[in-house]
């Protein structure tokens, strides 16, 4: 019997621990100041059947519940409480740092007593701070380029003469930083591509403007961030 006991003790120990291992990650968005695109707002919001007012909106949104409803094993993602928030954004700025390049957001008005509590209140490990979003459009690599005529053609979907020379699909690219205790720089990217899914004969016609393209990037997004913040 007491070995039975001893097991279940050991058992609930250990669920119990790997619960509270689980890493915390407080998320800071962009603002729309921070966003940036050679498209018209009008070509992505037609794209998606809305209005050009409701598409920053749409996509801050998409890319904050991507990352809260991940359900990862190690990692978990949460919106940074407004308060915080608000308190972040009047004592930082932001700027192209060096060491990496990327542009990034200066802490040094903030104590680390302020940001640990920051943390600490909210049962937190690491803030990502996502500074920057640029939804641009690239031309089609020419690899991708030559198969993707040859399928259209195979459909009996011709394109003019323009079109064979340059097709062009959107490209989304983000700088952020990852801070841990201590305000402690973890991570930083410059451009970052968010991983959309590769470009075919089927999902051409949206030019990856569409939002369930972009919003699978989101979700790929946070599986490789989820990976990388796991081994810190």
């Amino acid at each position: 019997m007491k070995k039975i006991v001893t097991f279940l003790l050991l058992f609930i120990h250990f669920v119990s621990f790997s619960q509270t291992e689980k890493k915390k990650v407080l998320v800071v968005l962009y603002d729309q100041v921070d966003f940036n695109t050679n498209l018209s707002i009008e070509a992505i919001a037609d794209k998606n059947r809305m209005k050009s007012s409701r598409v920053y909106d749409s996509l801050i949104t998409m890319l904050n519940d991507a990352l809260s409803n991940y359900k990862g094993e190690e990692v978990i993602f949460e919106q940074m409480p407004l308060g915080e928030k608000k308190f972040l954004s009047a004592v930082t700025s932001k700027s192209y740092v060096k060491k990496p390049t990327h542009y990034g957001v200066s802490l040094n008005k903030i104590s680390n007593k302020e940001f640990n509590y920051i943390l600490s209140k909210n049962g937190a490990d690491f803030v990502l701070f996502v500074n920057f979003y640029q939804f641009l459009k690239q031309t089609v690599p020419k690899y991708d380029k030559e198969m993707l005529l040859i399928r259209l053609a195979k459909l009996n979907m011709p394109l003019d003469e323009i079109a064979y020379r340059r097709l062009y699909y959107s490209k989304q690219l983000i700088d952020f930083e990852v801070f841990g205790k201590d305000k402690e720089l973890f991570m930083a990217k410059r451009e970052y591509h968010i991983p959309l899914p590769q470009i075919n004969h089927l999902n051409y016609v949206h030019e990856g403007k569409d939002f369930e393209t972009i919003m699978n990037g989101y979700l790929r997004f946070s599986i490789w961030l989820s990976s990388h913040i796991s081994m810190l």
